[in-house]
C-alpha cells in the first residue's frame, strides 16, 4: 500500500467564510515549494557541499482552473476527500548573485499541483476559523495518469 506523502502549506485564517477552494496564496506556496525542492535535488546531484537557498521570485500568478475531485474516481483508498487539482502559469525570476549575473525570467510557465485541506478548525485563542492546505506530492503522477483515461 502506497504511503500519501502530504506536505503542509499555510494555514490561513479569517474572520470571514473560508472560499470552498484553494486560495491563490497556498497556490503560490506549493509552487515555491516544488522549486525550492528542485534546486535543492539538483545540488545534491551536482555534488554540492551546502544546499542554496532558494533563489526565485514568482509573479503573475494566473489559476486558470480549481477542479475539485471526486476520491471515489479513483482506486486508492487514500485519497483525501478536499483534493483539488489547481492548473495555471506563473513568472519566474531566477537570480545567481554569486555570479552577479542578470536575473533569468521566465515567462507563462505552466503548473499543475494538487492540493488537499483538512476541514476547518477554530484558534484556541481566537474565534478565528484555521483552514489548512497541503500540496500532494506522491500522488500527482498516479492521479496525473488516472485523470487522462
Amino acid at each position: 500500500m502506497a504511503v500519501l506523502l502530504i506536505v503542509p502549506l499555510v494555514a490561513l485564517s479569517s474572520c470571514t467564510a473560508f472560499a470552498s477552494v484553494p486560495p491563490d496564496e497556498a497556490v503560490r506556496l506549493a509552487i515555491a515549494q516544488q522549486l525550492t525542492h528542485t534546486q535543492q535535488t539538483l545540488a545534491q546531484a551536482l555534488g554540492f557541499e551546502s544546499t542554496p537557498a532558494p533563489n526565485f521570485k514568482i509573479d503573475n500568478l494566473t489559476v486558470k482552473s480549481r477542479e475539485k475531485l471526486n476520491p471515489s474516481d479513483f482506486s486508492r483508498s487514500d485519497i483525501p476527500s478536499e483534493l483539488y487539482r489547481v492548473r495555471g502559469t506563473f513568472e519566474t525570476a531566477l537570480t545567481a548573485p554569486a555570479l552577479k549575473a542578470k536575473a533569468v525570467v521566465q515567462q507563462n510557465s505552466p503548473f499543475e499541483i494538487y492540493l488537499a485541506s483538512e476541514p476547518q478548525l477554530q484558534d484556541s485563542e481566537t474565534t478565528d476559523k484555521v483552514q489548512t492546505w497541503f500540496l500532494v506530492n506522491s500522488l500527482t503522477k498516479s492521479l496525473a495518469k488516472s485523470l487522462a483515461k
